[in-house]
């Protein structure tokens, strides 16, 4: 995975830090020649990401049943909304960035290849979906692991529910939500 190397780091306070210098072959971002801000992870947002396993999931699911608006596309309506409303939570636009060796934090990391469509994805099930289904669906999302390359939050939707409703399914990893 990327890492984030300690070192020619000045506090700017509020956990912000300017890292100037070169950067090495495999590093990201936060080993640019451009002022970046970093935050390191809490000490309990690092244990709670630390804790996952192939039996221990860090995030969390929220489902929201929705009523269907003539002529507009589950989808595309979502991932309108969202990239509308990411400026006000820039957390959702970055990803964790480890240390060599895990000898400190992780730190968050501005995603330079972010994209709307990547986090909000419809759920192609090429038929209408009854709720026992939705809930098979849910439990089949919530098995798999957030893409920790990628900010640490998704959005499914299933937009063909058996009573003409959509589905919004929103994972989010603890260590990203718990202190927003």
């Amino acid at each position: 995975p990327p890492t984030c190397t300690p070192g020619r780091e000045t506090e700017l306070g509020s956990g912000a830090t300017r890292r100037t210098g070169q950067h090495e072959p495999g590093t990201t971002a936060c080993d640019d020649f451009r002022v970046t801000s970093l935050e390191r992870l809490t000490t309990e947002d690092a244990r709670i990401l630390h804790l996952e396993s192939a039996t221990i999931a860090g995030h969390t699911c929220k489902i929201a049943i929705l009523e269907r608006v003539p002529g507009v596309t589950p989808t595309d309506a979502v991932r309108r909304r969202v990239a509308e409303r990411l400026s006000r939570v820039p957390r959702c636009r970055q990803r964790v960035v480890s240390t060599p060796g895990r000898r400190a934090d992780p730190c968050w990391s501005d995603d330079e290849e972010f994209a709307v469509e990547r986090h909000v994805r419809s759920v192609a099930t090429g038929r209408v979906v009854s709720r026992r289904e939705l809930l098979e669906l849910v439990g089949q999302i919530m098995a798999g692991r957030l893409d920790r390359d990628r900010p640490l939050w998704s959005i499914d939707v299933v937009d063909a529910l058996d009573d003409g409703r959509w589905a919004l399914v929103w994972r989010i990893h603890h260590c990203m939500a718990d202190g927003m």
